[in-house]
């Protein structure tokens, strides 16, 4: 049984989407922590690609309007796919939030950004191999210490901070039901952040199983993203009561299933398996 992600449970509760940095770039040695674990993601995942941008935000954000709008950032995380497969988004998301996760452990704060950024001029500073799409991209740093008035407003617009009812995202079972571990993964997952907080995620209980689909009508942006990131908390909240486990292939329309009690070492060599992840310590 593998051991819980050291700090991750805690990173979970913590995170918070912040839109207002203090105009400096990350810490090297944070960027440098980030860089190599974006690195392993790579090598194992051939068709995602993560870039830790020391500096070069404001190319980025500046001057863009919108409900993403950031300000102040200097670094940032760009998340890169090489095909357009729903797999495939679904480990930006996955792998993604790992990044996010270990940037909240190290004291850094990010905010997933998929449309409220200038696009040309994002491809243009990453220079995309052909075949490469930009999915997403965070602002990486540190935050003015209180949120703004801005934040706060978009925070309340979009209902940033209300979450689903268990039996919202599992429609087909009394949560009551089920056995500790999986109720913590799916609190965990339910705590994941989505494109304008529209939470499109939907389980389903198979035996000691668990699988993910997308809800009916919630199909549309970044859904498939959202559902790779909600897998990750709810490995997050398994490994926190012990269980380990390993996601994988599951029929239609789910996306994929959660299998207990499995190795969950960090081996993704199938497309048709996402292992719990690697071993960082």
């Amino acid at each position: 049984m593998l051991r819980p992600e050291p700090g991750f449970y805690e990173a979970v509760h913590r995170r918070v989407s912040r839109r207002n940095y203090l105009l400096k770039p990350a810490p090297g040695h944070d960027l440098d922590e980030l860089e190599q674990l974006a690195a392993r993601f790579g090598e194992a995942e051939p068709e995602i690609r993560f870039v830790i941008g020391r500096e070069g935000a404001d190319r980025i954000f500046q001057g863009r309007a919108g409900y993403g709008m950031i300000e102040g950032a200097i670094s940032f995380m760009a998340f890169i796919a090489k095909t357009d497969h729903a797999d495939t988004l679904l480990r930006i998301g996955y792998y993604g939030e790992w990044l996010v996760l270990t940037a909240m452990k190290l004291g850094l704060s990010t905010c997933w950004v998929a449309g409220t950024f200038k696009r040309a001029a994002s491809e243009a500073l990453l220079s995309l191999a052909p075949g490469e799409e930009l999915v997403c991209v965070s602002p990486l740093g540190e935050a003015v210490p209180e949120k703004t008035l801005k934040e706060f407003a978009i925070t309340t617009l979009m209902g940033s901070r209300k979450r689903k009812k268990l039996g919202e995202i599992l429609p087909e079972t009394d949560p009551e039901t089920l056995p500790a571990w999986q109720k913590t993964a799916l609190e965990c997952a339910g705590m994941a952040p989505s494109g304008i907080n529209l939470q499109p995620w939907r389980f389903s209980v198979n035996g000691d199983r668990m699988r993910i689909r997308i809800a009916e009508g919630k199909s549309r942006g970044t859904a498939v993203v959202d559902c790779g990131i909600a897998m990750l908390h709810f490995l997050v909240g398994a490994r926190h009561d012990g269980v380990s486990g390993i996601w994988t292939v599951a029929p239609e329309p789910y996306l994929a299933e959660f299998v207990p009690d499995r190795s969950a070492s960090f081996s993704t060599s199938s497309a048709s398996q996402m292992k719990g992840g690697p071993d960082v310590q």
